[in-house]
């Protein structure tokens, strides 16, 4: 190709002359310039920089950046001008000036760059948002090895974050993280460390307030460890912990893993918030309804356990006593999930795990049969191999549990999945080699197993047993006494039963009358009362709840006694049409007890959350009455706004609503943020309220 250099280059030149602004005469001269440059090199360096000028006449576009790309790699003493006057055409494009180097004197400053090569001033809008994202893109992407472009990020780039255009904002964010990810040691040194620290902090910002996933996404990944110094800081961790409620499990899972990095660095600020988040995640995987949040939770979990095992080795118990039960759970990926954190937790724990395997073998052995899910064996295997590692249970389980060796056996033997056959070799290692006689031992063990079935027996509650003692009648308490007594008398008389309805209405008649007095009656009204309400007809149990709602009003926290049976009441009743009348129950019980009634709330929530997502009645009056109910339940729902938080401002985001529906979740919503600090869930509730004020017909409809 050398012979014809001269001829070949005199063409292209024809070709880059300019017809129109940015169009060359031949597009394609620039491509096959780029592809003589890659095919001679150094050799076309003379005619390359004499052709320069025409290239960047054509202002920014895809191909510039591309054939600009290879003439830098393939001629490299051209480099550096073209990092130069590149910069110079992208500082036009994104702040209207060229660019010059930090403290750069006036007089020295480059003022003579043709001012035509920006944004052209009859481009539509469209254009040059389409131009500006090039040009971030370009300047994140094109390598300017050596050059500190920090100032450029502060000054220019980072006020692209706050774009209406979403293109841009993720062009900005891609290119921010690229640049300081390329700065090295300058970040740390004098001014540029304080610069550093301003772009980080305004990126945070940005990474857990705007709208767009993946802009939110783009910014949290790119914090790694060399950031660690800036992220450290107090202002900077507030506004991750903030990320740890996102909606998006992507965004928590990395903002996790980050903050569990930095309490390495500020522990006092990091720990306690993270042990409290533990707390969070756990009562999540124990009382949310909904499958998705369970095993968002367990995955949570076990990277919180993997990137900080100091803070959940003294909780192992507490930790083995929540995710036992949901080994068990019917949903695939919840047991899965919830198995791998297991796994997890044993390799933090280590010998504090022993007490539990002989709980967690048998679940490990069943999912290992399962042939539905490859990936929930393989995660069983890996559970597997991790427990036996950390706790050094080895060659006894191949004795202790027959059938593990005939499993392990047969799907070495017939898996057809690669990444199982590896794991099922790897356990093999870890579990050690048995013993030939001991095989053959384990072989007949298994061939006569027995297995026998543990019984379950209940011992049925004898039934209370009223007794009237005599007392005289100038006693003040002697004829409500005798009364109560007759009319309970007849409440257990199944064949007086067409009665029931007028002795309820008189005995709280006589506990309206008595006032306090009542609480000394309690035990001969209260057992044959709840005992009626399960034996009764459906219509007159709607009666029997509204009056036992009046009578836990009455007598307040007095009824803390009966407790355990109203709330087996509410259990056995809340999947009925009797609910409505349940939840008005559980709201006087919440008025009685007051601050007594926050032990009592977790497993109401969950119902209430199942209630919210899972009504089909056509006038919502359950999901309303649950609304209502959560108003009530005062500062004991503090623990639990993470879960109730995201169900209501589906109610509020869900058109097909009743409109009632979506206001009175709003109110509900306002009334949390007035009673409770909920600053560590503003991403949760502000994304779902921008989507809807940006729907036009959704804030019309609430507004009328």
């Amino acid at each position: 190709m050398r012979p014809y250099l001269d001829e070949t280059m005199a063409m292209i030149k024809v070709g880059l002359t300019i017809k129109t602004k940015g169009q060359f005469v031949c597009q394609e001269a620039a491509v096959c310039h780029s592809m003589l440059a890659r095919a001679v090199g150094s050799q076309l360096q003379k005619q390359s920089s004499e052709i320069l000028d025409r290239l960047f006449m054509g202002g920014l576009s895809q191909t510039l950046a591309e054939v600009l790309s290879v003439l830098s790699a393939c001629i490299p003493n051209l480099s550096q001008e073209i990092e130069v006057r590149l910069l110079d055409l992208l500082s036009f494009v994104l702040d209207q000036k060229p660019f010059n180097y930090p403290g750069t004197p006036y007089k020295y400053r480059n003022k003579n760059v043709d001012p035509m090569l920006g944004t052209a001033p009859n481009m539509s809008k469209e254009e040059q948002d389409k131009l500006t994202a090039m040009a971030l893109n370009m300047l994140g992407s094109f390598g300017f090895d050596g050059r500190i472009l920090i100032e450029l990020v502060k000054n220019c780039v980072i006020n692209y974050l706050q774009d209406p255009n979403i293109v841009i904002r993720r062009e900005a964010a891609t290119c921010c993280s690229k640049i300081m990810a390329s700065s090295g040691e300058d970040l740390f040194q004098g001014f540029y460390a304080d610069l550093a620290s301003q772009i980080i902090e305004k990126l945070i910002t940005v990474g857990v307030a705007d709208s767009d996933l993946l802009t939110r996404k783009i910014i949290l990944s790119f914090l790694d460890h060399r950031f660690d110094t800036h992220l450290s800081q107090a202002t900077n961790l507030r506004a991750l912990f903030v990320a740890l409620n996102d909606e998006s499990i992507e965004i928590r899972e990395v903002a996790l893993k980050i903050i569990c990095r930095l309490g390495k660095l500020n522990p006092a600020h990091v720990l306690p918030s993270l042990r409290k988040y533990m707390i969070q995640l756990l009562r999540d995987l124990e009382h949310s309804g909904d499958h998705l949040t369970k095993e968002e939770s367990s995955n949570l979990l076990g990277i919180l356990i993997s990137e900080s095992p100091g803070l959940a080795k003294p909780y192992v118990e507490a930790l083995m006593r929540i995710l036992l039960p949901k080994l068990s759970d019917p949903d695939a990926g919840v047991s899965s999930s919830v198995l791998s954190t297991v796994g997890a937790l044993s390799t933090v724990s280590r010998d504090d795990m022993s007490p539990h395997i002989p709980s967690l073998f048998p679940l490990i052995i069943e999912t290992l049969q399962d042939q539905s899910s490859h990936g929930k064996r393989e995660v069983a295997l890996k559970t597997l191999g991790q427990l036996t590692e950390s706790t050094g249970y080895v060659i006894k389980p191949l004795t202790e549990y027959p059938k593990l060796l005939e499993i392990m056996l047969t799907g070495l033997q017939t898996e057809t999945n690669f990444s199982i056959r590896m794991q099922f070799l790897k356990v093999f290692g870890i579990l050690g080699a048995l013993d030939p006689y001991a095989f053959k031992l384990n072989q007949l063990k298994l061939e006569g197993r027995l297995y026998d079935d543990e019984g379950t027996g209940r011992h049925p509650k004898a039934d209370d047993n009223v007794e009237w003692l005599g007392m005289s009648p100038s006693s003040e308490d002697y004829y409500p006494t005798i009364t109560i007594t007759v009319l309970i008398r007849i409440l257990r008389d199944p064949s007086l039963s067409q009665h029931r309805a007028l002795v309820i209405h008189a005995l709280m008649l006589i506990v309206k009358s008595l006032g306090s007095k009542v609480i000394q009656f309690l035990p001969q009204i209260m057992p044959p009362f709840l005992q009626i309400v399960r034996t009764c007809e459906p219509e007159f149990r709607i009666l029997l709840f509204q009056q036992l709602g009046q009578l836990v009003a009455r007598v307040k926290q007095h009824i803390r006694d009966y407790l355990p049976d109203i709330f087996n009441l509410i259990d056995d009743y809340w999947n009925t049409p009797n609910v409505i009348n349940v939840i008005t129950l559980i709201e006087g019980v919440a008025v009685a007890l007051s601050d007594e009634f926050k032990p009592h709330i977790a497993p109401i929530i969950k119902k209430f959350l199942v209630v919210l997502s899972t009504d089909t009645t056509a006038t919502k009056e359950p999901t309303m009455k649950v609304l209502h109910a959560l108003e009530i339940f005062g500062t004991g729902m503090d623990d639990y706004l993470h879960l109730v938080i995201p169900a209501i401002l589906k109610l509020c985001e869900f058109q097909e609503n009743r409109k009632r529906v979506r206001i009175l979740a709003l109110k509900t919503i306002s009334g949390i943020c007035h009673r409770f600090s909920v600053s560590s869930y503003a991403s949760r509730i502000i994304h779902p309220l921008a989507r809807i004020l940006d729907n036009p017909s959704s804030l019309n409809e609430i507004i009328q």
